[in-house]
């Protein structure tokens, strides 16, 4: 069976206009040009028609083994050129920017020997924005940039999706910028390629869509993007918390693949960052865990966990207890797993906590026993340790709590164990430790509820300290910057004119911590309260800033 040529729009018939396919393919095949991609069954390369710069897609068949791969994991295989083709068209339908196809044919009705080709037009002077992202670790753009790259991506992805597409290969290095364009317009224009995978439907299934958005924010996972900039797309790809949780999980799996070497020792298996491939002091650890442990330097040791420090890392063996227990985690990612991606999670959304290095999963047939959790180790102490030695920090660790507490809540995310020992003071931050406990929720109420159980368990840390008691059930109010002004890094006579206009918006009994770096404005604020209606409660000196309480009189 031959077919002729479909020419794809009103494009002029090339110089060589041989209807046979058999000749049009052998044609195209033998022009020279820049071999891109050659894989087996498939040749990507650019060549030059008509005086004219163009793509040329040859699919030579995927044999039977292929179809049967992709049939047994129930997906249609793609078996030609057809599929890129009808995807452009619909492309063109959607006035989505993307390559211009110039010719298709096919021939064979055996879809395993079946042959096709495709040619589209090139586009010139392009930037892949994996490559133009990739500069943004060393050259930061703009705000304004990112947020409209952000946004364009957006806007096509919502586009493909509310239209019953999927791409299969939703990849940064899959959409081209024109540079040009943004010169003249300041205005972003994208390029969709590699549509060879695409599937189109009615209706795009929900796991299609997830992952999609999931493999582009996986290869967008080493950018320094801020969380302001991930809501900036979710605001146009406006979906429910569930489906961002597994976007999350699907593409940490996907950085799990890519960015970590999987290894089998025995009844272990190893999951460690591809970057410390060399270590040799982790190639010991690997080879006898339990041993290794012993010798180093043990930090806590009891019926669930024994923590070490062993030269620069700090490795935490989750240990097997009860029968029951083993048997409840038959079918559950291990602690160390958990623990793993939650830290990769956390880090990438610019919350604080020691980078995870390797878990090892012990294993005796299907059932999981001990695992291990390897991460680096950081100079520091816990927080109350810290405030016990330094009772002068307890408003900078304050804010630094409400903070962190508001970060949870806005990533839909609760730790479950907020122990003082689990809040590591180090390079003047808060480091999250124990993040196997933590958990995502898309309810809203059971967030809620789960943020409160946090917040008390961390309160109870501070029964015995009543003064770090009270200063941290204010800042985990809701009002807490209401009740407290911090002017240390103010000038006089700023400090006395923002405690005025704080006090003011007090009510009649209602106290206001005022924190303030010299005795100057101490003195100050004892006259204003002479003056007006305000009672100077007291008053006191830590090691580098004043400690003022003031009232509002009746």
């Amino acid at each position: 069976m031959c077919a002729k040529p479909r020419l794809a729009n009103a494009y002029q018939p090339f110089a060589v206009n041989v209807m046979n396919f058999t000749a049009r393919f052998k044609y195209l095949m033998g022009l020279p040009g820049k071999i891109y991609r050659q894989q087996p069954g498939r040749l990507t390369k650019s060549i030059e028609l008509d005086q004219q710069n163009c793509f040329v897609k040859l699919h030579f068949g995927v044999g039977w083994k292929e179809i049967f791969k992709n049939l047994l994991q129930l997906r249609l295989p793609i078996i030609g050129a057809k599929t890129e083709y009808l995807a452009l068209k619909k492309m063109q339908q959607l006035h989505i920017d993307s390559l211009e196809p110039v010719e298709f044919a096919e021939s064979g009705i055996n879809p395993a020997t079946q042959q096709s080709y495709l040619v589209t037009k090139a586009l010139q002077n392009m930037i892949s924005l994996e490559d133009l992202c990739a500069e943004w670790q060393h050259n930061k753009p703009s705000i304004q940039f990112k947020r409209d790259l952000i946004r364009a991506l957006a806007v096509i992805a919502k586009k493909l999706h509310d239209n019953g597409i999927n791409h299969r290969d939703f990849y940064l290095c899959h959409f081209l910028f024109d540079p040009q364009y943004y010169q003249q317009t300041q205005k972003i224009k994208l390029y969709l390629i590699d549509l060879h995978r695409t599937q189109i439907r009615t209706k795009t299934p929900w796991r299609w869509q997830v992952k999609d958005i999931a493999g582009l924010y996986f290869s967008a996972l080493k950018l320094p993007l801020t969380r302001r900039d991930l809501f900036c797309f979710m605001q146009i790809y406006d979906q429910g918390n569930k489906f961002w949780q597994e976007v999350e999980v699907k593409a940490w799996d996907l950085y799990l693949k890519t960015y970590f070497v999987k290894q089998k020792i025995g009844n272990k298996t190893i999951l460690f960052d591809a970057a410390m491939r060399d270590q040799l002091t982790l190639e010991k650890f690997f080879q006898q865990p339990n041993a290794i442990i012993q010798q180093a330097q043990i930090l806590k040791n009891d019926a669930t966990t024994t923590v070490a420090k062993y030269s620069d890392f700090l490795v935490k063996r989750y240990n097997a207890r009860s029968l029951g227990k083993i048997f409840k985690r038959l079918f559950r990612t291990s602690r160390a797993r958990r623990c793993l991606m939650q830290a990769l999670r956390l880090r990438h959304l610019g919350i604080a906590t020691p980078k995870p290095i390797a878990i090892i999963e012990q294993l005796t047939g299907v059932i999981k026993r001990e695992s291990y959790l390897v991460i680096e180790y950081l100079e520091g102490e816990d927080l109350l340790a810290l405030l016990n030695t330094h009772p002068e920090k307890i408003y900078d660790v304050a804010e630094k709590i409400h903070s962190l507490f508001k970060v949870l809540y806005t990533i839909h995310t609760a730790h479950g164990d907020m122990k003082a020992t689990n809040l590591w003071m180090a390079q003047q931050q808060i480091e999250l430790l124990d993040l196997d406990g933590m958990r995502q929720y898309s309810n809203e109420y059971a967030l809620k509820k789960a943020l409160v159980k946090d917040k008390k368990r961390f309160l109870k840390n501070w029964q015995q300290h009543e003064s770090f008691h009270q200063v941290f059930q204010h800042c985990l109010g809701k009002n807490y910057f209401k009740y407290f002004l911090d002017t240390r890094a103010l000038a006089c006579p700023q400090p006395v004119r923002e405690t005025k206009l704080r006090l003011k918006q007090l009510t009649a009994g209602e106290l206001l911590t005022v924190l303030c770096k010299d005795e100057i404005t101490v003195l100050d604020l004892k006259a204003m309260c002479q003056v007006l209606n305000y009672e100077f409660v007291s008053s006191k000196q830590y090691t580098d800033y004043f400690e003022i309480a003031l009232k509002v009189k009746a």
